[in-house]
């Protein structure tokens, strides 16, 4: 039994991910894909598959007050109060 044991045996899984820099801005690499988080937020920054190297997915994420300043967010004119 594992759970709530604390003489249980710690199973050791073998992974080739790695995890280097610094805090929020960290860099993730395995060998399928490579990610980097935002250097002052932490949040996604680039994901890319180390199969299609030259077409990485860039994240473009804005702060709330911006989204609606740069249409991100829209509402429909045909919903009402009622849905």
């Amino acid at each position: 039994m594992y759970y709530n044991n604390p003489d249980a045996m710690v199973k050791l899984y073998q992974t080739d991910l790695r995890i280097q820099g610094q805090e929020p801005g960290l860099q993730i690499d395995n060998s399928a894909l490579s990610i980097a988080l935002h250097p002052n937020s932490g949040h996604l920054d680039q994901i890319t598959l180390k199969s299609k190297a030259d077409f990485p997915f860039i994240t473009d994420w804005k702060p709330m007050g911006h989204a609606l300043e740069s249409g991100y967010l829209c509402s429909s004119p045909s919903m009402d109060a009622h849905g």
